[in-house]
């Protein structure tokens, strides 16, 4: 699909030549380039801007890396006096960006800044505290399912990256590389692993776990490493855009699991790149566990792309009662169960229901998802008798279903 038909195209572009510097953030090879340069065409068309008027620096490049690190704002814009949109590729590469970034918005603040990273290192937290209350942050994640519609196993088996999405005959091999490329220069790049063998073991282990919640003990016996260093491992993978964490919802109740939380990958596809399993579902023992890490990753996204915020969490007793997913606003909890095999219906725990009273409450099955993800079925679309449904037709019904509130 093309980013112009995106959910947040039309919110990113709008912030340009607003005094904001934007901030595009999200996993590698996940779409924010093709973003960046449809915005950047659409911006030139709309500003009547040239090849004078933008810059782009990216920081894997050795020498643009030198060329920033030596710049300073006046030096900048006597080189390029007619410069009117700065992009920095990769902006974690660039360690000392938050310096000239603060100068750049001191004496130069109609210069529009862009900064896309892969990560949310280190260098990444000090710039955005250098653009404190003059910036525009959004996560590009692989399209949604939402956004562009799909075979259910695709998503589940080969995930969501435009590269599998373009390419689903070679999607094993692309989903390897960006894996590998992620885990290199995200990751082990950092300089904070010592053992990459250990990261290697502790990323099968959580793919193995996807489902059940993350116990450190567990993991600290599996690899012999300290829980510090565990968790440590586990927060680079985050700001990698590999993985993210849901806590437990807890509140009065004796018998409820508290300060725990669980483990999904951004995308199902990296998952089992990790081990090698691309069968289809439908022959899968891990099938339930695949079905929710897509649905809690999808849901992301949808609420991402709103610009919602929300407390997401999971909910189980110490009896094993469980609720699989649930967002918390100031109206109330609303609680959903994900039932995969979706033959015999998933109760909601009455524990959970009694004390705590979700305004709210959904069975999530094969059959029914879309609703929870905001995807409309090609069955639903009416189409006027003897005319076949246009790509045109079916993003106008995307588009009247995203001005709805979501459940």
């Amino acid at each position: 699909m093309k980013p112009t038909e995106r959910q947040q195209f039309t919110q990113i572009r709008e912030q340009f030549f607003t005094g904001r510097a934007i901030f595009l953030l999200g996993p590698r090879d996940g779409g924010k380039q093709a973003f960046l340069n449809a915005l950047l065409q659409e911006v030139s068309q709309r500003a009547e801007l040239s090849a004078d008027n933008v810059l782009m620096l990216n920081g894997e490049d050795p020498d643009q890396r030198s060329r920033a690190r030596s710049l300073s704002a006046k030096k900048l814009l006597e080189q390029r006096p007619l410069l009117k949109v700065l992009c920095f590729l990769e902006v974690q590469r660039f360690p000392e960006i938050d310096t000239l970034t603060r100068e750049i918005l001191a004496a130069h603040p109609d210069l529009q800044l862009l900064f896309l990273s892969s990560s949310r290192n280190d260098t990444v937290v000090r710039l955005q505290e250098a653009c404190a209350g003059r910036r525009a942050t959004f996560h590009v994640l692989p399209p949604a399912m939402a956004e562009h519609p799909s075979d259910l196993n695709q998503s589940m088996v080969h995930g969501r990256y435009p590269s599998a999405l373009e390419d689903p005959a070679s999607a094993s091999l692309h989903l390897q590389q960006i894996l590998r490329q992620t885990i290199q220069k995200e990751v082990l790049h950092s300089g904070e692993i010592r053992k990459p063998d250990v990261l290697d073991d502790l990323l099968v282990l959580l793919a193995r776990n996807l489902g059940n919640e993350l116990i450190i003990r567990d993991l600290f016996l599996a690899l012999d490493l300290d829980p510090k260093t565990i968790l440590r491992y586990i927060g680079l993978l985050e700001k990698a855009f590999l993985v993210f964490r849901v806590p437990s919802y807890f509140g009065f109740l004796e018998n409820e699991v508290t300060a725990s939380r669980k483990l999904y990958f951004y995308d199902n596809g990296i998952r089992n790149a990790i081990l090698g399993a691309y069968q289809p579902v439908t022959v899968r023992p891990d099938a339930p566990a695949l079905w929710e890490n897509f649905l809690v990753s999808e849901r992301l996204k949808q609420l991402n792309a709103r610009r919602e915020r929300v407390g997401v969490h999971y909910w189980r007793s110490t009896q094993r009662q469980e609720v699989s997913y649930l967002e918390k606003r100031e109206e109330g909890i609303s609680a959903w169960q994900f039932n995969w095999q979706g033959k015999k219906p998933v109760r909601f725990p009455k524990t959970f229901t009694k004390n705590y009273g979700p305004v709210a409450q959904e069975e999530v099955r094969p059959d029914n998802f879309h609703d929870f993800l905001g995807i409309v079925p090609m069955e639903r679309v009416a189409v006027p008798a003897g005319e076949a449904m246009t790509t045109s037709m079916f993003r106008n019904v995307l588009a009247d279903l995203r001005k709805k509130p979501g459940k």
